[in-house]
């Protein structure tokens, strides 16, 4: 029986576990929040994803939407996939989550951690009858958007990542004009100052991250540095006892933290920080979690994740704090 709700993830989770063989995601704006549940959610029949959005750079650059975060969300689900699809529209407004299954959803709910969980949005959950009434609708819309190969869309997350500079440069703009409330127990420190702080050392590591963050590897991994930063840093802002441990860690080697005695304190963490989010700064415990892997306390599964660049980023964060 159809109905209207205001939407949570679980609902979310809900119409996509319903999913049996094809599934549409149409959402303007999308970020990892939302992503991650899809993921967790896909049951194993599904073999074809289209997806419709916009590819907007004002967008990633104001932070309204997270394309890096869609791009690692196809690449993390495509092995298990016969085909991902994509198409654009700088007009599109509308916002579905459909499939061949029982169940689908549409209304005013961005793909999003905000529209699926902190906004006010409604949404109405259809079934029965009204099912073939949206699939003919999509039919319709469907000739209005481009299509985008896979590749194109690799580009433009490229050149997007490679202008992180540009996109914190703004950020610290925003805040000295409208500092916002800190976060914890003092005020967090800026991923760009973070990069310039990389910017004097001379070490392979240092010169690792940052080819990382600038994206100048072309691997399209910024975000997954940028959430390791804020995430260390946090850490170290609520359990302080760790600071001067991590501010001596050698620079020239990754630390492992699932390997080390601060493992339970880093779990404990991010359970008791699962929600914190920072618009003004653009990070998200819950997108730090889902490019982490069970062994570094995340539950990301499948290749790729952020281990890596969170395993690179922990002396420097401590050194950066103790400057």
């Amino acid at each position: 029986m159809s109905e209207w709700l205001s939407p949570s993830l679980n609902d979310l989770n809900d119409v996509v576990a319903t999913a049996e063989g094809q599934l549409l995601l149409c959402s303007p704006y999308i970020s990892k929040p939302g992503l991650n549940i899809i993921a967790g959610a896909l049951p194993s029949t599904v073999n074809r994803i289209e997806i419709w959005t916009k590819l907007d750079p004002h967008d990633w650059l104001t932070g309204a939407t997270d394309p890096e975060g869609l791009l690692d969300f196809i690449e993390q689900v495509q092995p298990q996939l016969e085909s991902v699809s994509m198409r654009q529209s700088p007009r599109l407004h509308a916002k579905i989550v459909a499939s061949d299954g029982p169940q689908a959803m549409a209304g005013s709910a961005n793909i999003t951690g905000g529209g699926f969980g902190g906004n006010l949005e409604v949404v109405r959950r259809v079934s029965g009858s009204e099912l073939g009434q949206l699939r003919t609708f999509i039919g319709s819309l469907r000739p209005s958007l481009t299509q985008v190969a896979l590749d194109q869309f690799r580009e433009f997350v490229s050149q997007c990542a490679a202008k992180i500079d540009s996109q914190e440069a703004l950020l610290a703009l925003i805040r000295e004009e409208m500092p916002p409330p800190s976060l914890g127990p003092e005020p967090l420190l800026s991923y760009g100052e973070f990069l310039g702080f990389l910017d004097d050392f001379d070490g392979s590591l240092a010169n690792d991250i940052l080819r990382i963050a600038r994206n100048l590897d072309g691997n399209n991994n910024t975000g997954k540095v940028k959430q390791a930063f804020y995430g260390v840093q946090r850490f170290l802002q609520e359990y302080s006892q760790h600071r001067d441990a991590v501010a001596r860690l050698p620079d020239t080697e990754w630390f492992d933290v699932g390997n080390s005695p601060l493992d339970s304190d880093w779990r404990r963490f991010l359970q008791d920080y699962s929600t914190e989010v920072n618009t003004a700064h653009g990070y998200s415990i819950p997108i730090l979690t889902g490019y982490l892997t069970p062994s570094s306390g995340g539950f990301r599964t499948g290749g790729g994740g952020g281990d890596n660049e969170l395993k690179r980023v922990w002396p420097f964060v401590g050194r950066f704090m103790a400057a």
